[in-house]
């Protein structure tokens, strides 16, 4: 029922905030039609017209042949309008790492050691597969299908959020960047 709410917030996207493009080769694929505009990569702002979630962009990317294959979800959160330290520091960050086994990261600012007050990265990393359990992870489709078979439904979607993930993708559909 939440992750149905959310795509009920959705707002529709706008084609002028997408980015759809092709890796290299790729028309060189077999079974490709040498002048293909199926795009291999895609990168996206979508909002969320919600009272939590107002005024904060999403930005979703996707895509075949990257040079790395990962799943993360990462919140930068807003500079404060006070700042304790002057200088141009970028906003703190968190990071989770979605595929099996996972990790959490938190990157804060802290100072340098030395008697210089200057300000550095700090990451805080947390990783699965360096705990207890790590041995229980499973690959994407197994857990798939692990959890089909158990009845948990957690990571599938109903038909009434496919179809408004449809209406949410109309605008693009109807007139593509």
């Amino acid at each position: 029922e939440a992750k149905l709410a959310v795509f009920d917030a959705l707002e529709p996207i706008d084609p002028a905030k997408v980015v759809r493009g092709q890796y290299d080769g790729y028309l060189g694929e077999p079974g490709v039609s040498p002048d293909s505009d199926t795009e291999t990569f895609v990168a996206l702002e979508v909002r969320i017209d919600n009272p939590r979630w107002s005024g904060v962009p999403f930005y979703l990317r996707t895509g075949k042949n990257l040079a790395a294959g990962r799943r993360v979800v990462t919140l930068a959160f807003r500079k404060p309008e006070h700042q304790l330290f002057s200088g141009d520091h970028r906003a703190d960050v968190l990071s989770f790492e979605i595929a099996e086994p996972g990790a959490l990261t938190l990157h804060l600012l802290a100072k340098e050691p030395g008697p210089v007050m200057t300000l550095g990265r700090a990451p805080l990393r947390f990783e699965y597969a360096q705990a207890e359990g790590e041995r229980n992870e499973l690959e994407a489709y197994q857990r798939l299908l692990h959890d089909a078979m158990t009845g948990d439904r957690t990571l599938f979607t109903r038909a009434p959020g496919i179809e408004r993930l449809w209406e949410v993708a109309a605008p693009l559909l109807a007139s593509p960047p």
